[in-house]
């Protein structure tokens, strides 16, 4: 599981939501903030961090943001809770769009 470490030395999961289309929220330090570069279906509850990549190499370098999915808790409203790993990795069929 992704984790991260906090001042106070507990971890925590970062944690994106969509709430509908361009609603997204993601979660970090215990907060959630609204993010304007991702779209993803209603009631989608998904373990992972958006992030921002690297792409092409030298002075043509640019960032890319990149949705990191490490597991899934509810997708387009349907509770994958107790799917097994594969079948919950198998209902991702599109990659989220980034802007």
């Amino acid at each position: 599981m992704c984790r991260e470490r906090s001042e106070s030395g507990f971890t925590e999961t970062p944690a994106v939501s969509g709430v509908g289309h361009k609603k997204v929220f993601s979660r970090r330090h215990n907060s959630w903030k609204e993010e304007k570069r991702i779209e993803l279906a209603a009631d989608t509850l998904i373990l992972g961090e958006i992030v921002e990549e690297l792409a092409k190499e030298g002075t043509s370098q640019i960032r890319t943001p990149t949705l990191h999915i490490v597991d899934a808790v509810r997708l387009g409203g349907v509770d994958v809770r107790n799917y097994v790993i594969s079948e919950r990795y198998g209902t991702i069929v599109a990659p989220p769009r980034l802007a």
